[in-house]
This record gives structure tokens, C-alpha cells and sequence, in this order.
């Protein structure tokens, strides 16, 4: 994880996309308060 885990987070802050990440590979730092629900996976 290390830095990279708050690469997500910097992005949001300065305007960008809000960029979700697989927990499993490495899971976004964000604080509470920045943390929207998961979006509802793709259909089959």
C-alpha cells in the first residue's frame, strides 16, 4: 500500500474523478468524511 494508498484521495481533493480501488490489490486511504458508498458492481 504505502503511498500509493492515498493517490485516490489526492486526486478527489484536487478535482478529479473519485477513483475506487480493489481492498484486495490496495485498499484507498480516505478519511470518513470522503468516503462514499460503493457504487453496485457491473451487470454480467
Amino acid at each position: 500500500a504505502g503511498i500509493f494508498a492515498a493517490v485516490p484521495y489526492c486526486i478527489d481533493l484536487i478535482g478529479g474523478p473519485y477513483l475506487q480501488t480493489r481492498d484486495e490489490v490496495c485498499k484507498a486511504f480516505r478519511p470518513k468524511s470522503a468516503i462514499r458508498p460503493a457504487a453496485a458492481p457491473p451487470p454480467p
